[in-house]
C-alpha cells in the first residue's frame, strides 16, 4: 500500500511509524488511514514539530534584532548644567616644581632689588622724589635657564637699563627706572651699588637663610623697610618647600659668599 503524506510528515517520521505500527492492522482503506494520521496530528499538536516551528522564529527575530541594532549605541545619563570644560593635554606644574620655584625665587630677589634700592635713596636723599618702580613680570617670572643666566650676569645697573618697569604703572614711562638711575649715578657712593653684581647683592639677599633686617654696605648702614622681603620670608611663607628653595638658589643663582660689601 502507498500513502502519500504531505510534506509536514517528513519531519515526524518517527511519529507516523510508531502510528502505523498501531493502526494499519486495523485498517484497509488509505482514506480512512489518512484521516487518522490528521487526526492523530491534531490531537498530540506534534510537539516536537511546534518545538521546530517556535525555535525556527526566535533564531529568525534574534537574527532580525542583530541586524537592526546599531553599530554604536549611545549611553544616556544626566547632563551635567553649565559648559563642559574641553580636555586640553597640558603639563600641570605643582608649587614645588624646579621651574616654579626658580620662578618665584627670581621674581622675589626682583622685587627686593627695587625695594631696597628705595631703602637705599631714603638713606641719602629722603627729601628726594626719586622712587624705583617693580620690574614687569614676564622679565621677573621668566625661569627658562637662558633669561636666568642672563640675568646672573648682570649687573644692578644692567637690570636697570635692560628690564622695563611693570605695566601697571600707566602714568610713568617704561624706561623710569633708567631715568632715576641717571639721577643718581654721579654719587659715589651709589655708583658702586649699580657697579654690584647681580649674585653678590643675591649674596645678601640669601643671608643663609635668616631673616634680615638691615646691610652694611660700602661702610654705610641701610635699614631695610617692612617691603623689602628677603629670602628668609620667601621660605617662611613656602615651609613645605623650603629644602628645594634652598637648594636651587645655590644651584641656580650661584650667589656670592664672599664678604663684599666693604672696601
Amino acid at each position: 500500500m502507498i500513502i502519500n503524506l504531505p510534506s509536514t510528515f517528513l519531519d515526524n517520521i518517527p511519529l507516523v511509524t510508531a502510528f502505523i505500527d498501531d493502526e494499519i492492522s486495523s485498517s484497509s482503506n488509505d482514506d480512512n488511514l489518512i484521516n487518522l494520521f490528521y487526526s492523530q496530528i491534531n490531537k498530540n499538536k506534534i510537539g516536537s514539530f511546534n518545538d521546530n516551528i517556535a525555535k525556527e522564529n526566535k533564531n529568525e527575530n534574534e537574527n532580525k534584532m542583530k541586524i537592526e541594532k546599531p553599530i554604536f549605541e549611545i549611553k544616556l545619563g544626566k547632563k551635567k548644567r553649565g559648559k563642559e570644560a574641553k580636555r586640553i593635554n597640558k603639563k600641570v606644574h605643582g608649587a614645588g616644581d624646579r621651574d616654579n620655584v626658580i620662578s618665584k625665587i627670581q621674581t622675589h630677589f626682583l622685587n627686593f632689588v627695587i625695594n631696597f634700592l628705595n631703602d637705599c635713596v631714603n638713606k641719602f636723599f629722603k627729601n628726594k622724589r626719586i622712587n624705583f618702580k617693580k620690574f614687569n613680570h614676564a622679565d621677573k617670572s621668566n625661569s627658562t635657564y637662558k633669561h636666568v643666566n642672563t640675568l646672573k650676569n648682570c649687573t644692578i645697573n644692567n637690570l636697570l637699563e635692560l628690564l622695563k618697569i611693570s605695566d601697571k604703572y600707566t602714568r610713568f614711562d617704561e624706561n623710569f627706572n633708567k631715568k632715576n638711575k641717571e639721577k643718581l649715578i654721579q654719587n659715589s657712593w651709589f655708583q658702586k651699588l649699580f657697579e654690584m653684581k647681580y649674585t653678590t647683592l643675591f649674596s645678601y639677599y640669601f643671608n643663609d637663610n635668616k631673616p634680615l633686617n638691615e646691610m652694611i654696605l660700602f661702610e654705610k648702614k641701610i635699614i631695610l623697610s617692612s617691603k623689602t622681603k628677603s629670602f628668609y620670608d620667601l621660605t617662611e611663607k613656602n615651609k613645605e618647600y623650603k629644602n628645594e628653595f634652598i637648594e636651587l638658589a645655590k644651584r641656580f643663582f650661584n650667589y656670592d659668599e664672599e664678604e663684599t660689601g666693604e672696601e
